[in-house]
Parts: structure tokens; sequence; C-alpha cells
């Protein structure tokens, strides 16, 4: 599989997404993690840079080689050999469901399966209805749910099938 890693410790936002994917070569998925001060100015910059590849992030802790930190800005991207859908589950504490319909669809455009197919979900709340709730799109498939509870100041769920 094609990946790449970038980080950065820079306090800069704008310096900081310029180190992280300066490894970023055609990317079918780009994945964000950094702190939640520099999330909405990151995924600005690295969609613009990116328009139309199929992105996620979350303000999250880190850990990279020895060391944790809430400052460090992670971009992980996938090359050609990975197609990738993104998706929010929107409404999970009153209607999880309604978004199901989509996923499912995503779920069937890249033929996701259990041997070739994961699903990565960053959840702020709730985390328990939104596997069960994505659990009725992914079952059929067989395809298995990686993810984590971030407590931050936001409300969304980010969830990601690629193949």
């Amino acid at each position: 599989m094609q990946i790449s890693i970038g980080t950065s410790m820079k306090a800069n936002c704008k310096d900081a997404v310029a180190e992280a994917i300066a490894k970023v070569n055609n990317p079918n998925l780009l994945i964000l993690l950094c702190s939640y001060e520099h999330l909405k100015e990151a995924s600005a910059l690295i969609s613009e840079k990116y328009p139309g590849v199929p992105f996620i992030g979350t303000s999250t802790t880190s850990y990279y080689d020895t060391v944790s930190s809430d400052k460090r800005m992670v971009v992980l991207s996938f090359g050609s050999d990975v197609a990738a859908e993104v998706g929010i589950i929107r409404k999970l504490s009153s209607a999880p469901i309604a978004d199901i319909a989509a996923m499912e669809e995503k779920v069937s455009k890249i033929q996701a399966g259990d041997s070739n197919t994961v699903c990565i979900e960053f959840c702020t709340n709730d985390e328990e209805r939104l596997v069960t709730t994505m659990n009725v799109a992914l079952e059929r498939a067989k395809i298995p749910v990686v993810g984590g509870t971030i407590f931050d100041l936001s409300s969304r769920c980010y969830r990601l099938c690629h193949a």
C-alpha cells in the first residue's frame, strides 16, 4: 500500500501544514490529526490544495515515534492503490439512521468487503450509538470498524471507508 506520514510541530498552522504535506504525492485519501486550534484552518488549507480528494480529520493527541503531543500535526496520505469514501453521520443523538443509505452507497461504490476494507471512525460523543448505527451498513459486507472517541468542543462524528 502506498502511504506516507507527514508530521510537524510548528506553531504556525500554515507552516505546519506545509511541512506535514511535503511528502504527499497524488493522494486518493488524506487523514489529518492535529490540535483543536488548528483543525479548521488546516482542514481548509488541505482541502484547497487537494480538491476532490476524500479527506477526514479530527483534533487529537497523537502518539508518534516515542512522543505524545496535542500540538503535533500528522497527515496520513494514501496513494493510488486505495479507493476511499468519507462521510458524516449527522443527528447522532436523534436520527443517526438517516445517513445509513448514503453510507451503504459508498460501501457499494468502492466494492468494499471483509478482506479489503476497514472503516475508520472518529466520534465526539455517543460512540456506542455511532458504531451500532454504522453496523447496519457494514455488517453485511463484514467490514471491521477502527476508531476512537474524541473529547473536544465539536459534536460531529466522522467515518471513512477505504479499500
